[in-house]
C-alpha cells in the first residue's frame, strides 16, 4: 500500500514538472525507504535554454537519437556518482534503469531523463547516508526520502541535508 502511495506521489509531481518549461536545470532524487529495498530515482528536467546542449551530451555519437549504449553509458556515469551506506557500509546499487524523453521535448525544457536503481536495506537501520555528486548538467539536487510504514514503524528517522541539496543523512532514534 505504501509503495502505491509513492508511486502516486512520484508521479504527481512527474507531472506538474511537466506543465512547464524551466529556466533552469531541475534535479530531483526520492529515496523510497521500504522493508528491505530502497528505491532511488533521479529526474533531471533541463531548462529550455539548456535542452539543446544537454541532449548533445546524452548523444554521444550525435545522430539525433538517444541509444540504448547511450542512456546505458549515461546511466553508469551517474551511478559512479551516487554514493548509498547504512551504518557506514556502502550498499550495492542495481544496475540503473534509464528513460529519457524525446529529442524535441528535452530541448525544449518539456522532457526528462529518469534514472531509477535499488538497494537492499539491513534489517536494522541507524543511519542512512546518501550522496549524489552527478553535475554535468547542474550542481544542485534536491533529495527527498519517502517512508513505508515499517519504516516508520522503527521511528521517524532525523534528516540532515547538505547545503547543495546533494548528500542526505537519515538517522533513527536511539542511535
Amino acid at each position: 500500500m505504501r509503495a502505491a502511495a509513492v508511486a502516486l506521489i512520484s508521479a504527481l509531481t512527474a507531472g506538474s514538472v511537466l506543465a512547464h518549461p524551466h529556466g533552469e536545470v531541475d534535479q530531483q532524487v526520492t529515496l523510497s525507504l521500504l522493508p528491505g529495498r530502497v528505491v532511488i530515482e533521479a529526474v533531471i528536467m533541463p531548462s529550455a535554454p539548456d535542452g539543446v546542449a544537454i541532449y548533445a551530451q546524452l548523444d554521444r555519437d550525435g545522430d539525433g537519437a538517444v541509444s540504448g549504449f547511450e542512456a546505458t553509458d549515461f546511466g553508469a556515469e551517474l551511478l559512479a556518482a551516487t554514493h548509498l551506506s547504512a551504518g557506514g557500509a556502502a550498499l550495492a546499487l542495481s544496475t540503473p534503469e534509464v528513460t529519457i524523453a524525446e529529442r524535441d521535448r528535452v530541448e525544449t525544457g518539456l522532457g526528462q531523463i529518469i534514472w531509477r536503481a535499488e538497494a537492499e536495506l539491513p534489517s536494522r537501520l541507524e543511519r542512512l547516508d546518501f550522496t549524489i555528486d552527478y553535475g554535468a548538467f547542474s550542481h544542485n539536487w534536491f533529495v527527498q526520502p519517502f517512508y513505508a510504514s515499517e519504516i516508520v514503524a522503527m521511528g521517524v528517522p532525523e534528516l540532515e541535508r547538505s547545503g547543495d541539496g546533494a548528500t542526505v543523512t537519515l538517522r533513527w532514534p536511539g542511535n
